[in-house]
């Protein structure tokens, strides 16, 4: 991660997050044009300007910027094969060459370059911990995260009053809180009130409709929120956008950076700073389903996967 956003991470802004009027224009409109050109936003902020020139939109640049700062959440980029093979990570991280396919890492230079070698292909994974953090820096924010707590002491006590015993005796098994293993894990002090309850999730996806532009993305759904909450696209959390066209063949080297940074945080804890209490706890991570469909599952766990 480098040093200063390794002590940001540890670190945790302690105050509200405010936006004024003019910011949350520019970041509205920023968002609002993420699929397109940023030719388009500067137009927009100059016709804005035009018909009242107090409004004080930022530059494209500016509110990219602003976005980082506010949230402090920022992509790591790493080499992959341009083949999608594998990612240069973990045990791959010194090659130069694919072992599955023998394609060159970087770009051709001339003999004797002293250049920066240029790498053939990349993807990004934008690191859990500082999106977690922005999740509790608002009130209403901070409130919306704390439905875990609430709901998985509701299920203890309906177990306890039914001789503590989990088969049949839940009016409603409507969520995955209400299974054995997380409630088992909580009760033996695994998970505590605290701690956050993440899944995995990963797919191909394709860009346009009558285009080859597959490509692969992994997410993290908050178990925190509840389930009218955690579904919906503003709550979910990306984890890493990998280029196509070609499938990932060892989709583990991908996933080795998140993950990496996932078990870190799970050894040292995360500090957050909740804005409903202002105060400052230390978070635990729980990940507890990994979720795909039938090829992708066997891209993670290694199995054949199905053969229809």
């Amino acid at each position: 991660m480098g040093h200063e956003p390794l002590a940001r991470l540890r670190a945790p802004i302690q105050e509200e997050l405010e936006i004024d009027a003019d910011l949350r224009l520019s970041i509205d409109m920023y968002l609002a044009v993420t699929t397109t050109a940023k030719q388009v936003y500067e137009q927009i902020r100059v016709a804005n300007q035009r018909r009242d020139p107090n409004i004080k939109m930022l530059s494209y640049k500016a509110v990219k910027k602003a976005v980082a700062e506010l949230t402090r959440i920022f992509p790591i980029k790493k080499d992959c094969c341009i083949k999608n093979c594998i990612a240069y990570t973990g045990e791959f991280e010194d090659y130069e060459t694919c072992p599955l396919c023998d394609e060159a890492r970087y770009q051709p230079q001339p003999p004797n370059c002293k250049k920066k070698k240029i790498p053939r292909q990349t993807f990004t994974t934008v690191p859990l911990g500082p999106q977690l953090q922005a999740l509790w820096r608002t009130h209403d924010g901070a409130a919306a995260m704390k439905w875990h707590r609430t709901q998985t002491q509701k299920i203890i006590n309906e177990l306890n009053a039914n001789d503590d015993c989990l088969n049949n005796t839940l009016a409603n098994f409507d969520d995955v809180l209400c299974g054995r293993e997380y409630i088992q894990s909580v009760r033996d002090g695994t998970i505590t009130e605290t701690d956050m309850v993440l899944m995995l999730s990963t797919d191909g996806a394709q860009l346009y409709k009558s285009k080859i532009s597959d490509f692969w993305v992994y997410i993290w759904i908050v178990i925190d929120h509840s389930p009218d909450r955690r579904y919906k696209k503003k709550h979910v959390l990306p984890g890493s956008f990998i280029p196509g066209p070609n499938k990932p063949k060892m989709l583990d080297s991908f996933l080795f950076t998140g993950l990496h940074h996932v078990a870190a945080l799970q050894k040292e804890g995360l500090p957050i700073w909740d804005a409903e209490t202002r105060t400052v706890f230390i978070c635990f991570l729980f990940l507890l389903l990994a979720l795909a469909d039938a090829p992708g599952m066997a891209s993670i766990n290694g199995l054949v996967g199905s053969i229809f």
